[in-house]
């Protein structure tokens, strides 16, 4: 691996922007969970509902994001999404309808499918052509440390913390994500 890489100030950036977000929605994955089988004690149909609602809109709506992202600048794209996101994540911490929860987490689907086009694509083009591999060799190692992680923190939050402050926390990553990626 090259060291170049990592003297250029806006990989760097977005490598710790997209370290906060990914762990965060790890914290927001775990909570959610835990909102919907604990404080409604829903049925496995409506876990199932839980968990199609956060991914859908990532399937369905991943291409006309990338759409967007080609369209725009990623780093403002990046930055937008993650304070949108965080409003979202601060609305479902407060949520007292399981459908009203369905909506939001739909929401933050559409968000997420935008804002992961603008990432993917903003890291190949940040570094130099010789160095993109190295560029999303870092990127997928975040992505695939935080799937290891970030369940673990998440669950620990859990452990310590009420399942609302487990979401604070994960609004409170994508600000500081969005804060962070303002500087690219």
């Amino acid at each position: 691996m090259n060291n170049d890489l990592w003297r250029i100030k806006d990989f760097r950036i977005l490598i710790l922007g997209q370290s906060i977000c990914v762990l965060g929605d790890w914290f927001g994955i775990i909570a959610i969970l835990a909102l919907a089988g604990f404080r409604w004690q829903v049925t496995p149909v409506k876990m199932s509902m839980v968990l199609f609602v956060i991914i859908a809109p990532i399937v369905f709506f991943g291409p006309l994001g990338g759409v967007i992202a080609d369209r725009t600048d990623r780093g403002r794209m990046l930055a937008a999404a993650g304070a949108m996101r965080a409003i979202v994540m601060l609305f479902i911490a407060n949520v007292g309808e399981f459908y009203l929860l369905l909506f939001f987490l739909l929401l933050l689907g559409v968000l997420t499918a935008c804002s992961t086009p603008a990432k993917n694509a903003k890291i190949k083009e940040i570094p130099p052509l010789d160095l993109v591999d190295d560029a999303v060799f870092y990127s997928s190692f975040v992505d695939q440390a935080a799937r290891v992680f970030g369940p673990a923190l998440g669950g620990s939050a859990l452990a310590f913390f009420s399942v609302e402050t487990a979401l604070y926390f994960n609004a409170a990553a994508y600000f500081l994500g969005s804060v962070v990626f303002a500087f690219m």
